[in-house]
């Protein structure tokens, strides 16, 4: 017999332990979950569904609570001017006493929140518009987020007796405020 190297050796020896898995004609048994471990899992699904869809039916009523008592929602039946007309009475056309600015309230909400346009004179996105009520009258809210504008907010409070609305201007950019005028255009 010639003479082997000791590599040649070592991989005769391998080849001749490779065996098949499993042997061709023995049965292949497969593990199975007890039939009690897959009963207890659907029980376990159908709990959670159900705590979820209870959950989200307690945060939809919470929110229906939470609108019906909002002050701009709502207002006492025996006051001639409610607090509802007085915030329908902010939708109109709104100019900046100072630039070309223009503000337009299309609608206000139940909970608050404003359909708006922001023109200079091109639109200007308005990423967030919201209005409230509380003790000093109605105030609006408005955050912009377009090129040039990132972050820029108007914090403004209506004033019935001179029908403006008055607060002031965050310029993101500049990092600075500036006290603002908007009088009703139409």
């Amino acid at each position: 017999m010639p003479e082997q190297s000791l590599f040649q050796t070592v991989m005769s020896k391998r080849r001749k332990r490779k065996v098949k898995y499993p042997p061709s004609g023995a049965p292949v048994h497969r593990k199975t979950l007890p039939i009690t471990v897959i009963v207890a899992a659907i029980i376990l699904l159908g709990v959670l569904a159900a705590s979820g869809l209870w959950l989200t039916r307690q945060t939809v009523r919470a929110v229906e609570n939470v609108s019906a008592a909002s002050p701009v929602a709502s207002a006492p039946a025996d006051k001639p001017a409610t607090q509802r007309s007085l915030v329908d009475n902010l939708i109109s056309k709104w100019s900046r006493t100072d630039a070309n600015y223009i503000l337009e309230i299309k609608s206000i909400a139940a909970d608050g929140r404003m359909d708006v346009a922001y023109l200079n004179p091109k639109s200007i996105y308005v990423a967030e518009a919201q209005a409230s009520r509380d003790g000093q009258g109605t105030r609006l809210f408005l955050q912009l987020q377009d090129v040039n504008y990132p972050g820029s907010t108007y914090s403004l409070v209506y004033e019935p007796k001179t029908d403006m609305l008055e607060g002031v201007y965050y310029h993101a950019g500049l990092k600075q405020t500036f006290d603002v005028v908007f009088v009703r255009s139409r």
